[in-house]
């Protein structure tokens, strides 16, 4: 997203509360690092927190 000059809107700032971007994944796996998702929500696969996950296998369609 930096590459790509993609902003977020974010009303926490640089120093807010980690887990607060909640993303609609549309295609890709990805790696949750987030202590805000439940156990069913990161086993569902369809959204992540894109302020701490990361893709595991290098590519994510994101729905922002």
């Amino acid at each position: 997203m930096i590459e790509s000059e993609v902003l977020l809107r974010s009303t926490r700032g640089t120093r807010g509360t980690r887990g607060t971007r909640e993303t609609e994944v549309l295609d890709g796996e990805f790696d949750h690092r987030d202590a805000v998702l439940t156990d069913d929500e990161t086993a569902a696969d369809d959204t992540t927190m894109i302020c701490v996950s990361r893709a595991k296998n290098g590519r994510l369609v994101l729905d922002l």
